[in-house]
Order: structure tokens, then C-alpha cells, then sequence
């Protein structure tokens, strides 16, 4: 007996380790899971919403069918709920007045949407419908950039902003620094579409702004001092924001 109970200390004392290594594994890849999350301009009822608004702009409104119109209807206020409930991640803290003036505007056109339909007016319908698409997409365009290298860059920014800044994580922030002057290097080559032409003079006076203010982060990192530290992120906060606004 006296040998079994050894046995079992033994066995407990080795075990423990292990079981808080396990579990400190498993809160790392939470942190990082939810970070992941946070980061991310997905919105899924937005992106299910499609599924109705799709049949009903490229099918229904080009036809004029406003027998499949009304079919739709349950399936278009059950979404508006929906996306009307949604959360919107961390990352999207600054479009968060953008999103509930286009949730507004969601909601008139749904509004709009049953009172034709109620009606049987087919042209307040028709036109209902065209603005409920138009309010969708604008929708879309407030929670995702003009361009895809501007989320990417701004993904590891908001680590930097909202998570080292805070916790004045000097060793964190460098290890993030790669990722986002390799991120700028990706924007710095990133071309404005035809239909953006005039966007392009102001887009890359901004850019370049930004180019140098992220210079300046990886100057002062080098120095060590939180101020210095702390004053680069900040104005290269406020130049990302500014190239952001070029397309507002």
C-alpha cells in the first residue's frame, strides 16, 4: 500500500506541470483566437444577407417580378433583423457611426420594400428594391476598405494601438513591426482603380505620409524610450487614419 501511494505522489507531482503547461496552451490559443476575431472586417449576418439580396437584384429586379419579390419578403425582414443585431468587431470601432446611418437607411428601404408591397404598387416596389440593394452595398463598403492592403495593414495596426499601446508593451510592438512594414511595402505598390482616378493625387500624398510615420515607429523602437515610442505611434495612427479618409 505504502508503495502505491509512492507511486501516486510521484505520479501527481509529474503530472502537474504537464497539466499547466496544457492549460497554458489553451488560454494562449484563446487570446489568439479571439484576437483573430477582433481583427477580422467579417460581419456574417451581412454576408448571409447576401444570399437574398443577390436572387433579388440579379434576378427578380431586372425581371420585374414581383411575384418572387414577395416571396423574398419574409427572408429580407428576417435579415434586416439580423444584421440590425450584429456586433461589430474591435477593428471596426471607428465605422461604427457609418454603420448605424447605413443601418437607417436599411431600414426605410425595408420599410419602404413592404408598404409597395402592401400596395401592390409595382414601381414604389421596384424602386424599393433598388434601394434596399443600394443600402446593403453601402453597408459593405463601410466595413471594408477601398483597398484590401489597407485592412491588412490596418489588421496589424490595431494590435499595435489597442493592445501594446495600452499595456506599454515595448517587446510585443517589436515583434509586430515586421509584420507591418512589410504590410506598408504591400500597400506602397497598391494602384486606385480607373474609378478612383481622382483619388489618386491625395491617395498617395497620404500613403507616402503614412510610409514615413511608420519609418519613424521603427526608429524610435530602436531608442527604447516609452515617449518616443508612444508619440511615432500615435502620428502614425493619425496618418493611417488620414489616408483612410481619401476615401470617404
Amino acid at each position: 500500500m505504502k508503495t502505491l501511494f509512492t507511486a501516486l505522489a510521484v505520479f501527481l507531482v509529474l503530472a502537474a506541470p504537464a497539466a499547466a503547461q496544457t492549460e497554458q496552451k489553451a488560454v494562449e490559443v484563446n487570446c489568439a483566437d479571439s484576437l483573430d476575431a477582433e481583427t477580422s472586417v467579417d460581419v456574417p449576418a451581412l454576408d448571409a444577407f447576401h444570399e437574398v439580396i443577390y436572387p433579388l437584384w440579379h434576378t427578380a429586379y431586372p425581371a420585374q417580378d414581383t411575384t418572387m419579390m414577395r416571396t423574398l419578403w419574409p427572408q429580407i425582414t428576417e435579415h434586416v433583423a439580423a444584421v440590425a443585431k450584429a456586433e461589430l468587431p474591435g477593428i471596426l470601432r471607428d465605422s461604427k457611426d457609418a454603420w448605424k446611418k447605413g443601418l437607417d437607411r436599411l431600414h426605410v428601404a425595408e420599410l419602404q420594400y413592404g408598404v409597395a408591397l402592401a400596395a401592390h404598387n409595382k414601381d414604389a416596389l421596384l424602386k424599393a428594391a433598388e434601394e434596399l440593394h443600394s443600402a446593403f452595398e453601402g453597408l459593405v463598403h463601410t466595413i471594408r476598405p477601398a483597398l484590401p492592403e489597407m485592412a491588412d495593414f490596418h489588421a496589424v495596426l490595431y494590435k499595435i494601438y489597442h493592445y501594446d499601446m495600452p499595456k506599454k508593451d515595448v517587446l510585443s510592438l517589436r515583434a509586430h513591426l515586421p509584420a507591418l512594414e512589410a504590410e506598408m511595402d504591400t500597400l506602397s505598390r497598391a494602384e486606385l482603380s480607373e474609378r478612383r482616378a481622382k483619388l489618386r493625387d491625395p491617395f498617395e500624398k497620404a500613403r507616402a505620409e503614412l510610409q514615413e510615420k511608420v519609418k519613424l515607429v521603427s526608429e524610435s523602437l530602436k531608442s527604447g524610450e516609452w515617449a518616443t515610442v508612444e508619440l511615432a505611434v500615435e502620428e502614425m495612427h493619425a496618418a493611417y487614419q488620414a489616408t483612410a479618409k481619401v476615401f470617404d
